[in-house]
């Protein structure tokens, strides 16, 4: 069970929840540290089994300010939903310039290796340029 990222008639894969959210963690961290370790507690910091402390109210507008509008992809729901051709273009362009060394290298649903962000900066891009959604299913 996972998650299909796909933008039709361009790009389609699929990667585990998991997998997803270790993604999701190495981009903030990549955009900006203090970003990373902010994420981390918000997305953990409610679990009662984790080490990581809750975010403060303070704390959360750091992390709007740092991540401005590539928390549109971080915390968007990871089981479904849709990113308009108007978001896309918002997130492409806070990932564009990154580099980062995460690939999905277990063959998932008979997919080879790929780098997810070099994947993701495509479909993003694709989907603002021509108008498409990004759809999480």
């Amino acid at each position: 069970m996972g998650l299909t990222i796909t933008v039709n008639k361009f790009d389609s894969f699929d990667i585990g929840y998991f997998g997803f959210m270790k993604f999701r963690l190495k981009l903030a961290e990549t955009y900006n540290k203090r970003l990373g370790e902010l994420y981390r507690r918000w997305a953990f910091g409610w679990l009662d089994y984790t080490k990581e402390e809750p975010l403060t109210d303070i704390e959360f507008e750091e992390m709007k300010e740092i991540g401005g509008d590539l928390l549109i992809f971080l915390t968007h729901k990871d089981t479904e939903g849709i990113f308009l051709p108007s978001e896309s273009r918002k997130i492409y362009l806070q990932i564009r310039d990154l580099k980062m060394d995460y690939e999905i290298s277990e063959k998932y649903h008979g997919q080879g290796a790929f780098n997810i962000l070099e994947r993701l900066k495509s479909m993003f891009c694709h989907s603002w340029k021509h108008r498409r959604r990004v759809i999480f299913s």
